[in-house]
């Protein structure tokens, strides 16, 4: 089983090439946070991702919503919890983990990658990266989208479904502010065909920032590395030297 740790409802825009190229009903997609910020309920936007993964036949049982409240921008301070959610899932069918790269993008992205090497050294898997979006070398708001220039590629994957991934970002107007920075850059990668893939690091690069250049979610205030390391250096010397 592949599974894909999705820690906001839209991430698996950047997921889905790496599951269509196989036998997809074998992977099991999982959202972690709400995707909301204060008060607000998820339910808009699980229903903007279930009919997303349904465009591509994805079966409602491959979906988990694990409805813990996890609000989006708070998922480092929950690491342990969502790990403990996680194990609640059969381990040992898992042979590949797959999910956002730790890129310093988004701190939620982050803190999934961070859960995805604890899950697959439990599970003995496979980890590998999808890359999502940060600044490495760039300028804000010119984002670096679904490149990790930084890791060494894995390898590269290609579609005979470009054209159907072109239309995922309609699928989420509750999210169309953060798809204006991301549309044409994600529109030109769909057209390329070229969905490039990292396998994940040890767990002492966790334990760094991702680059020395500026991280995305620093740059747009949510969040500081410092607390990050904190709480995530915390979360790997628990779970994985308990």
């Amino acid at each position: 089983m592949k599974l894909f740790l999705l820690p906001h409802q839209d991430d698996e825009c950047f997921a889905i090439p790496f599951c269509l190229q196989e036998n997809k009903f074998s992977s099991t997609f999982v959202f972690i946070t709400n995707g909301c910020l204060g008060e607000k309920r998820s339910s808009r936007r699980d229903w903007e991702s279930f009919r997303a993964l349904s465009f591509f036949q994805i079966h409602p049982r491959q979906l988990r919503f694990l409805e813990l409240g996890i609000k989006d921008q708070e998922l480092v301070f929950h690491l342990e919890t969502v790990f403990r959610e996680l194990l609640r899932l059969p381990t040992h069918e898992i042979t590949e983990v797959w999910t956002p790269s730790y890129e310093g993008g988004h701190a939620d992205h982050d803190a999934a990658a961070v859960l995805g090497h604890a899950i697959a050294r439990h599970s003995k898997s496979k980890h590998f990266f999808y890359p999502t979006y940060n600044l490495f070398q760039r300028v804000f708001p010119f984002y670096r989208l679904m490149k990790t220039p930084f890791l060494e590629p894995k390898g590269i994957v290609v579609t005979d479904q470009r054209l159907s991934l072109c239309l995922l970002p309609f699928f989420y107007p509750s999210q169309v502010y953060t798809w204006i920075m991301l549309f044409l850059g994600y529109i030109c990668k769909c057209l390329s065909n070229s969905w490039i893939f990292y396998e994940a690091l040890d767990s002492n690069a966790f334990r760094s920032r991702p680059h020395s250049g500026t991280l995305l979610y620093e740059k747009r205030g949510w969040g500081s590395y410092d607390i990050f390391h904190s709480n995530s250096t915390e979360f790997l010397d628990k779970i994985l030297y308990q």
